[in-house]
């Protein structure tokens, strides 16, 4: 589901009408992206409910088993549910939500993100930075099936 920068691209390599016809073909791929990671993660989130009766009670991780049996690994899918209750929880900010990179996005949804970052990030803040782990500073976050580049928003 998620983009991962491989490398950067110049631009100012192409002509500029080309470059505006692929800058345009960006963000529509990077909303279909969205649209579709949310669209998982609606689906997913009802498979889990119906599992487990209630949200939240994985039947002893069988709600895992069976997305893995899927093809979609653990991390993937905790990532894509996260980034769906956030932009459920959050839908009066959802067309902003939208706008802003995944990466961020994906960083505020985790249930360990702290709770001024979130609200930052809804009251227009993208410049927040989140404290990583030995205490390094990252800005963004995986993309939500993993891999080691953050994932580019529009």
């Amino acid at each position: 589901m998620g983009f991962e920068i491989q490398k950067k691209f110049d631009y100012a390599e192409v002509s500029a009408d080309l470059g505006a016809s692929l800058r345009k073909h960006e963000a529509t791929i990077r909303g279909i992206q969205s649209k579709a990671i949310y669209d998982i993660g609606e689906e997913l989130a009802a498979a889990r409910d119906e599992m487990s009766g209630t949200a939240g009670n994985h039947v002893g991780g069988r709600f895992y088993a069976w997305c893995e049996s899927i093809g979609l690994k653990v991390k993937t899918v905790q990532n894509i549910l996260a980034y769906h209750d956030f932009v459920r929880q959050n839908l009066p900010n959802q067309a902003m939500l939208e706008e802003l990179p995944k990466s961020l996005v994906y960083e505020v949804a985790r249930k360990s993100a702290p709770p001024e970052l979130k609200q930052g990030v809804l009251n227009g803040d993208i410049t927040q930075r989140v404290q990583g782990p030995q205490g390094r500073t990252r800005g963004g976050a995986e993309s939500p099936c993993g891999g080691g580049e953050p994932a580019r928003g529009v």
